[in-house]
């Protein structure tokens, strides 16, 4: 079986990626919004590249649909 090679992120990566806080990043975790792909021994967190795109490709439509609505 080939194995996927996947980087991997940690939660301050993350929050540089979406510019939020790494306080921000837990609240995404806890909301459902963002999934932690596994977590190390010691409880950091980890995220994939694509679970953090795909969050960010979300936020940025959601943002679009309001700036046009406050049109």
């Amino acid at each position: 079986m080939k194995r996927l090679s996947c980087k991997l992120l940690l939660s301050s990566d993350v929050a540089r990626e979406l510019a939020v806080s790494a306080q921000r990043v837990r609240q995404l975790e806890r909301a459902g919004e963002l999934v932690a792909v596994a977590r190390t021994v010691r409880g950091v967190r980890l995220f994939t590249i694509e679970s953090v795109r795909l969050l960010a490709a979300q936020r940025a439509v959601r943002w679009r649909a309001r700036s046009e609505a406050a049109r």
